[in-house]
């Protein structure tokens, strides 16, 4: 191994003692992320408001998946199938109508100071 920095940077001899695993099966692709975002769906929404949802996201006069970087349409797109599944997710998170209130905060232990800010911020607000 090389001792030069030019060199350093194209050598991994801090890697040398990582070991790996066989990767775990998730749900990241095909039937069991589709599952896994309806299941993420059904906890926040209306079955009926997420399909209404879908066939808006990546759209021409729609809106731009939350979970993914798909490039807006110049051309004719499919109606449905055009968002990741965690975009789906992170739709279903934001139309939620749970809302914390002034007695859920007035719950938290005050002296962490870094929920202090938030409380302010919410206190201007309610």
């Amino acid at each position: 191994m090389s001792s030069s920095a030019k060199d350093k940077a194209k050598t991994p001899e801090g890697f040398t003692s990582l070991k790996t695993e066989a990767p775990r099966p998730k749900n990241t692709v095909g039937f069991g992320a589709l599952k896994a975002a309806a299941i993420q769906v059904n906890k926040y929404m209306k079955a009926s408001d997420a399909l209404k949802l879908s066939l808006k996201i990546n759209q021409k006069g729609g809106f731009d998946c939350p979970g993914c970087a798909w490039p807006d349409p110049d051309d004719e797109r499919s109606a449905i199938g055009e968002y990741c599944e965690n975009g789906m997710k992170a739709i279903a998170e934001e139309a939620q109508n749970k809302t914390i209130n002034r007695d859920f905060l007035q719950n938290i232990l005050l002296m962490n100071w870094q929920i202090l800010p938030i409380l302010k911020l919410v206190n201007q607000v309610v």
